[in-house]
C-alpha cells in the first residue's frame, strides 16, 4: 500500500508492520504509527498515547478502535506529535491537543486497530 498525497499541504497517516520497516509490507491493521505532516513523514512519540488516542487514530485509517502500544523509535525519521492528548472524538490525531516533549528511543506510538467485534489480547507469564 503506497499512500499518495495530491499538495504538499495534504496530511496522513499509515502502519508499519511490527516485523519490518519497509514500506512494501505494510500491515493493514497494527504496527507502528506513520505520520505525513509538514512536508514529512516522522513518528509519534508514544509518552500520553492511550487508548483514547489509539482510538482516534485507527478511527482515521478506517477502524472502529485500537489499543496502544510501543515500539523503538526510528532513527531517521522526526518525531512530528509529542505529547498528544485526546479527548477521544477527534476525526484526526492532528486534532488532538499536543505539547512539546523530549522523546527518547524507546518511544514510538503503535497500534493494534480492530472493528466493531474487538480484539482479545493474551499475555504470555
Amino acid at each position: 500500500m503506497f499512500y499518495v498525497f495530491t499538495s504538499l499541504s495534504d496530511e496522513g497517516l499509515n502502519l508499519f508492520s511490527e516485523h519490518t520497516n519497509s514500506i512494501d509490507e505494510l500491515s493493514p491493521s497494527n504496527g507502528k504509527v506513520q505520520l505525513f505532516r509538514q512536508q514529512a513523514f516522522g513518528q509519534i512519540c508514544s509518552t500520553f498515547f492511550t487508548e483514547k488516542e489509539a482510538n482516534v487514530t485507527c478511527r482515521q485509517l478506517g477502524f472502529s478502535g485500537g489499543v496502544p502500544l510501543v515500539y523503538e523509535a526510528s532513527e531517521t525519521l522526526p518525531f512530528l506529535l509529542t505529547g498528544v492528548h485526546c479527548n477521544g472524538d477527534e476525526k484526526r490525531i492532528t486534532d488532538c491537543y499536543t505539547e512539546t516533549q523530549i522523546c527518547y528511543n524507546n518511544q514510538r506510538a503503535g497500534v493494534v486497530c480492530y472493528n466493531s467485534t474487538g480484539i482479545t489480547v493474551y499475555w504470555n507469564t
